[in-house]
């Protein structure tokens, strides 16, 4: 079966302070959902949002899980 997720707000979210400005942070729990899912799905994330998404954030992390 495939899974598709949308990166936005599920697995990721953004925040914002003076100090540091937008950042782009990974929800908490990811790795364990992502490791629960991943012998269970074909995963399939996709982006709907107009905003550029850093994905250098998390391409490491989801290279290492074979998403990209």
């Amino acid at each position: 079966p495939t899974l598709v997720i949308n990166l936005e707000d599920l697995l990721i979210y953004r925040s914002y302070t003076p100090k540091d400005g937008w950042r782009t942070q990974k929800r908490p729990g990811l790795d364990e959902f992502l490791r629960a899912i991943l012998p269970l799905y074909e995963v399939v994330i996709f982006s709907d949002s107009y905003f550029m998404v850093n994905r250098n954030c998390f391409s490491n992390k989801f290279r290492q899980w074979h998403l990209f």
